[in-house]
């Protein structure tokens, strides 16, 4: 648990560009999941992207492949179509259009078969998973809740379209 709450704080860091803290806090969640024998992509692929954006492209491409490897061992679609996403960018900026291509078309195929599920977000516990699922462009999404290994997946019945759930504490 301390390690899902580690890697979604790497997250918070990279997105206010607090680099090095984002650094940090990925390796360290890594470590702790490595001292229980787990395995988990998201530290990986949250260090993948600080990599990214530091400019250490080869680093990002290996933590990247080691996090593809981990969601494919899972049956984790939509990670797996994330990190092909982000290795196609690198691919991309790198001038192999060819390999950029090629991993984002086996991105978006996944992300067809997985049924358009947009803006996933954890629970402050990191038992469940909130997120979207429809046409974006539609606006007929519909709130759905997993438990954080996939299973369980529930419909959560809204009188209007759920196109950004996010985990809030409720008032009073």
């Amino acid at each position: 648990r301390e390690a899902k709450v580690l890697s979604r704080l790497a997250n918070a860091e990279r997105q206010q560009g607090r680099m090095d803290e984002a650094r940090h806090h990925a390796e360290w969640a890594l470590a702790l999941h490595a001292a229980l024998g787990q395995t988990e992509g998201h530290p990986l692929y949250e260090l993948g992207i600080v990599q990214r954006q530091t400019g250490a492209m080869q680093e990002a491409r290996t933590t990247y492949e080691r996090a593809l490897a981990i969601y494919r061992q899972q049956g984790n679609g939509n990670g797996e179509a994330k990190v092909l996403n982000s290795l196609a960018i690198i691919h991309a900026e790198q001038g192999r259009f060819d390999e950029a291509c090629a991993h984002f078309e086996s991105a978006l195929s996944i992300s067809r078969a997985q049924g358009d599920e947009i803006s996933p977000d954890w629970s402050p516990d990191g038992r469940l998973i909130v997120f979207s699922r429809g046409e974006f462009d539609e606006f007929d999404a519909t709130l759905h809740v997993m438990n954080a290994n996939g299973s369980g997946r529930t419909r959560v019945p809204l009188p209007v379209p759920a196109l950004f759930p996010d985990w809030q504490p409720i008032p009073g």
